[in-house]
């Protein structure tokens, strides 16, 4: 398990994180992002160097670097790297589609190309920032499950365990392959992404499959601490079962009713932790909310710099609000706080690191005062 203890002498009872996703900078093209992100995929995987493709460094790497950088000068304790541009599915089941080791072993990636290019785009950023600040990074990577990547495919409605275990196991390759890219920071917290996990019936598989699916996903965690990431807990029967998960996460800022029925003991009882969301995310509804509040067509108007992001950033009070709520539920089981996820459909990259830096502010803030 990650190590709470922090040498600065500062309280981190709580570490602060983020679940990765964040708009591109506003005049960066999504579609040619996309294209240049599974080019990146496409060159790793056949042995080019990154650094060495023209193309990609104005396209990719900058951007990449760029942002890191920004989320780096957040304060956050542990940093995920940046999910830009390309959606949590397509990022992994499109190059498992494409690259799986057919007809034999459908849904297994080959192992060239279970890559991460953000994470080698972004080295030369974390070494800077290490060597500027005298501390090593400590980075998130955050993988989509295998039963959520599953629910996508062609046969998401039918039941293929051969196929669900291929897709944990390329999911597990994604994990260890994530080791070997990051030259310049410390991966400390892995996040296996299973949304649909309590939202979705999942009546028709076996609870065994679904537990014995997530054990091999995770099964190459490297010693670190493992969340799998959900939105609700209605089904946190099954990642409790899972040895080698640490902590479950929880979208608390936009819906507290999540925690309704959950208790500390259970957690105790599998010695497991809790993440919570202190940060709401939720733009269509924040939006909704500003249209009530006679602020018409916010979203757009953020985004053509009419408004400030302040406009949609929650006061960091709020935030200590709800740590307050969950700790006193929770105590000592409660790990990390951050924003829920959804960046990466803000208006603004500005707006989502307003909001990164002012969850860092409260959980400090909370700290301090505990």
């Amino acid at each position: 398990m990650f190590n709470q203890d922090d040498k600065s002498g500062a309280c981190v009872k709580i570490l602060s994180d983020d679940l990765g996703s964040i708009p591109l900078p506003n005049k960066v093209d999504t579609k040619s992002y996309t294209t240049a992100y599974f080019h990146a995929v496409e060159k790793i995987g056949r042995g080019v160097e990154l650094a060495k493709d023209p193309s990609l460094n104005k396209t990719f790497n900058k951007i990449c670097r760029e942002t890191m950088r920004s989320k780096l000068e957040t304060g956050l304790n542990v940093v995920t790297y940046p999910q830009m541009g390309v959606d949590m599915i397509t990022q992994f089941l499109k190059p498992i589609q494409k690259h799986s080791r057919q007809p034999s072993y459908p849904y297994l990636i080959d192992e060239k190309y279970a890559v991460l290019p953000q994470l080698v785009s972004i080295n030369p950023e974390l070494k800077a920032f290490s060597e500027a600040q005298g501390v090593i990074p400590k980075l998130k990577v955050c993988i989509t499950g295998p039963i959520e990547l599953y629910l996508h495919t062609e046969v998401g409605r039918f039941v293929s365990e051969e196929i669900l275990m291929n897709i944990a196991e390329s999911v597990q390759i994604f994990v260890r392959k994530a080791f070997t890219s990051v030259k310049a920071a410390e991966i400390n917290v892995v996040s296996i992404d299973e949304p649909s996990l309590g939202f979705r019936d999942l009546g028709m598989w076996d609870e065994d499959i679904l537990i014995r699916a997530l054990k091999k996903a995770t099964g190459s965690k490297n010693g670190v601490t493992t969340q799998i990431h959900l939105h609700s807990l209605s089904s946190r029967h099954i990642p409790l079962q899972v040895e080698e998960i640490d902590v479950l996460t929880c979208e608390y800022a936009g819906d507290p009713t999540q925690l309704n029925g959950v208790n500390k003991e259970e957690f105790e009882e599998h010695d497991k932790f809790l993440r919570i969301g202190i940060a709401r995310t939720d733009i269509d509804a924040i939006n909704l909310e500003l249209h009530e509040k006679g602020i018409k067509d916010g979203f757009n108007r953020i985004k053509k710099g009419e408004l400030p992001a302040s406009t949609i950033v929650e006061d960091p009070l709020v935030m200590i609000k709800r740590l307050k709520t969950v700790y006193k539920q929770f105590g000592d089981r409660l790990f990390f706080a951050g924003p829920d996820c959804g960046f990466g459909k803000w208006p603004t990259q500005e707006a989502a690191l307003v909001q990164l830096s002012r969850t860092v502010n409260a959980v400090k803030q909370f700290c301090g005062a505990t």
